[in-house]
């Protein structure tokens, strides 16, 4: 469990590092032995939270000359890439099944449609009640018969 828990802390230290340094996807963060003196930490503390973070599509790894861990997606950049991207390689290497994923979407689609709600401006809330009533686009043009839902 104690090892469990300072892979974690590295790996929080190599995310704060990327974000200190403003770095971008693509951007070289270092060697493992970079890191691992800049961290304060050991080279299999550095293997192992680059391994949670690869795993987590956050970073990347590259050996021999020119290699070293890479940024692979930072945090402010597209999280439905990022979920669509583990989603694709968890369906490829079969370690979860179309059926487990349908089930973690019912649980995950209300209460984060009940957020979104919460969240909306009062603009978008406004337009999206004046879309209901006129059977429209959010942009006020009409949608043909077909598009429309049988209650809308």
């Amino acid at each position: 469990m104690l090892a469990s828990r300072r892979m974690e802390a590295v790996s929080q230290q190599l995310q704060q590092a990327i974000a200190d340094r403003a770095l971008r996807p693509g951007d070289r963060i270092g060697t493992e032995a970079e890191l691992a003196t800049s961290l304060g930490v050991s080279r299999p503390a550095i293997r192992e939270a680059v391994r949670l973070l690869v795993g987590a599509n956050q970073v990347r790894a590259a050996r021999g000359p020119g290699g070293g861990v890479f940024v692979a997606h930072t945090p402010d950049g597209s999280l439905a890439q990022t979920i669509s991207e583990a989603v694709a390689a968890m369906l490829a290497t079969e370690t979860t099944t179309i059926g487990e994923l349908t089930e973690v979407r019912l649980l995950l689609e209300v209460p984060l449609a009940a957020l979104a709600a919460r969240r909306a401006s009062e603009d978008q809330l406004a337009l999206m009640r004046g879309d209901r009533r006129r059977g429209g686009h959010a942009s006020g043009r009409r949608r043909p018969a077909r598009d429309r839902h049988p209650l809308s």
